[in-house]
C-alpha cells in the first residue's frame, strides 16, 4: 500500500457507519446531511505509520478542531 502524503487527516464528506466501522457511501450531488461523526483520511504528521496508508480512515464528531485534522484545496493548473 503507498503512503499519503499528507500533514493532517483530511475531512471527506462521508457520515461514518457505525454498523460496519467504516465510512457510508456518498451518493454524488446529493445534499450533505447532518451525521455525529464524519470521516477522515490518510493520517496527520503525529500519526504511525499504519495511519499514513491511503486506506486508513477514522470518525470524529464534525465541529472537532485539532491541529491534526484539516482538508486539501485543489487548483487545477493549466
Amino acid at each position: 500500500m503507498l503512503a499519503a502524503t499528507a500533514n493532517v487527516w483530511q475531512w471527506v464528506q462521508n457520515c461514518w457507519s457505525d454498523e460496519k466501522s467504516e465510512p457510508a457511501p456518498i451518493v454524488p450531488g446529493t445534499s450533505v446531511a447532518p451525521c455525529r461523526r464524519r470521516v477522515t483520511r490518510g493520517g496527520s504528521w503525529r500519526s504511525r505509520p499504519k495511519a499514513m496508508q491511503l486506506d486508513a480512515h477514522n470518525a470524529f464528531p464534525p465541529e472537532l478542531r485539532r491541529d491534526t485534522i484539516g482538508f486539501r484545496l485543489v487548483r487545477e493548473l493549466r
